[in-house]
Parts: structure tokens; sequence; C-alpha cells
């Protein structure tokens, strides 16, 4: 494969090189010491060294070419698909890679151009390290932007908008939800006016989750399907939203009930039992 990346010239002053040293083993080594066998294998390396890189290139090149051009089409069709999969990265996030795209396969192009105006055993432009390095980067930026995560819901006016489900949270209880419209919520009944809209909250049913009221991350995923599902039965039903989180209410008191009674029961049993290592003996 040497003989494929040499011309004539390069190829008698390799044969000068070796047949030199190997002279100089035969005629001249007999007392040399191990630095100098060092330095004279060092110095016919370094003239083979580059030779044998370029038989390596132009060995690997075709390979490097094709697995490049797949991985940057792979690319390109991941980040298209980000539209799909990952609505929530903006343009501006995506901005960087999608530039970087184009801007590698025209260098990867340039390049390929380039080599094939040179010689087998002149030096390669297009070398399987730096095309690596450019696709490594153009992955590098994908990841990164597929990596972003999704944004957490944002609060406003104490209202909360969880995988499109609507929510009113007030000191870690949950309210219930409005459809997108708070007012309309609060109003359940139509009543009108301030005073009939106070008497409303007071009517209104909340829940509670967790340990003082606060919810766990687990519990408010859950209450979201719950009122996705519940809102999907209401569409066909005609159920209000008042008496879904009543009924929701009565499951989680039914909940509370069982638990405290298995306690009771619990700590009954515990004060019939006893240990006979306890009886005081009389003496």
């Amino acid at each position: 494969r040497i003989l494929n990346v040499i011309n004539d010239e390069q190829k008698e002053a390799v044969n000068a090189d070796v047949e030199e040293l190997t002279d100089w083993v035969d005629y001249e080594s007999s007392d040399a010491t191990y630095k100098e066998y060092d330095e004279k294998f060092d110095k016919l390396n370094d003239k083979m060294k580059p030779i044998f890189e370029r038989a390596e290139e132009l060995e690997k090149r075709d390979a490097v070419l094709e697995k490049a051009r797949k991985d940057i089409a792979n690319v390109q069709n991941r980040t298209e698909s980000l539209e799909d999969s990952h609505p929530w990265v903006t343009d501006e996030q995506k901005a960087t890679l999608v530039e970087k795209l184009p801007e590698i396969e025209n260098w990867l192009n340039e390049k390929v151009e380039e080599q094939s105006k040179l010689e087998n055993w002149e030096q390669p432009v297009l070398k399987k390290k730096s095309v690596e390095r450019k696709i490594r980067s153009l992955k590098d930026e994908f990841n990164k932007v597929k990596n972003i995560k999704k944004p957490k819901a944002e609060s406003k006016d104490g209202a909360v908008n969880l995988d499109g489900v609507n929510l009113r949270i007030e000191n870690g209880t949950v309210i219930g939800d409005d459809d997108g419209n708070w007012k309309d919520f609060i109003n359940i009944g139509g009543a009108e006016g301030e005073k009939e809209k106070k008497k409303e909250e007071k009517k209104k049913p909340k829940m509670d989750f967790g340990e003082g009221g606060k919810m766990s991350q687990e519990e408010l995923d859950e209450l979201i399907k719950k009122i996705k599902s519940e809102k999907e039965d209401r569409d066909k039903k005609n159920e209000g939203i008042e008496d879904i989180i009543k009924r929701m209410q009565a499951e989680q008191e039914e909940k509370e009930r069982s638990k405290s009674e298995s306690q009771k029961k619990s700590k009954s049993d515990d004060e019939e039992f006893e240990d006979p290592d306890d009886e005081k003996m009389d003496l």
C-alpha cells in the first residue's frame, strides 16, 4: 500500500535511506551505543511517517466519507423531527444547529474537491480525524438541543397550566380546573356580583393532597390525569366541574377514613396483647 502513495523520486529517497541504515548496521554498529541505534532508527522513522499516514488516509477515505454523509443526513432528519418530538424548543435554541448542518456539509464538499486535485503522494487535505471532529461537533450540537427539557408549567395569578389542564392552587390546595377561564369557574351556577362570588367560593370543594396540604409531583401528575379523564366524561355526560371535584373529594375522604380505621384497629390490637415477660412476679 506504500507504493500507492509515493512517486519514483520519493521511492528512490526511501530506498537510499534504508540502504544507508542497513550498511551502518552491518559495518559500523559493532561499537555503537543504544542511543546511536535509537537516533538512526528515529531518523528513518521521521521520514517514513508521512508516507504511512498518506497510505492510511487513502485506504480509509471512502469509508470515512460515506459514514460522514450518512451522519449528516441522519442529524438533518432528526433535526426536522424536533418540530414534533420537542415542540417546546424554540427556533432560537435550534439556530446554531440549523446553521451548522449546511456549514459542515459545505466544508466536507470543499475538502473533497480539494483532495481530488491532489496526487496520492501529496499530503492530503481531507483527513480522517478532521472529518470525525466536524461530525462529532455536529452530533454534540444536536444532542444539546435534543436534551433541552420541557419547561415547567408557568403560574399566573394563582393559575397553573399543566399538559393543557388549567388548575388553581392556593397554599398547596387544588381548587379545581377552569377550562381556561377562572372567572367562569368561580361563578359556577351563574352567580353574579361580589357577594354571590364569595358565597360560591365558600361552597367550592377543595382537595388536599399530601402532608399539610402540600402535593408531591406524583400526586399532581395523578390529579392532572384524573381531571383530564373526568373532563372527557363530562363532555359526554354534561357533568359539571363541581360535581367532579366533589366526587374526587369523597374518594379522598374515603381513603383517609379507611386509613384512620386501620390505624385504630392496629392500636387496639397492640393494647390487647400482653407480653408474659412484662408481668410482675410475686416473690
